[in-house]
């Protein structure tokens, strides 16, 4: 019998699948921002991603 797994732990096996943002992983998981965001910059991946352009901005 194993022990079950923390929500943390979904959450990092989760994104290492899917690649899901922080805002989704702190939703689907029950997570802090800190959490989610730590495991996003963690992923080699994702990292790279900046943030985006925001609202308002002509590229």
């Amino acid at each position: 019998m194993t022990a079950p797994l923390s929500d943390f732990v979904k959450a990092r096996e989760a994104h290492s699948a899917f690649h899901q943002n922080a805002r989704g992983l702190k939703t689907q998981f029950n997570i802090t921002v800190e959490e989610a965001k730590g495991i996003v910059r963690a992923c080699s991946q994702c990292s790279h991603h900046g943030p985006g352009l925001g609202i308002g901005v002509n590229p």
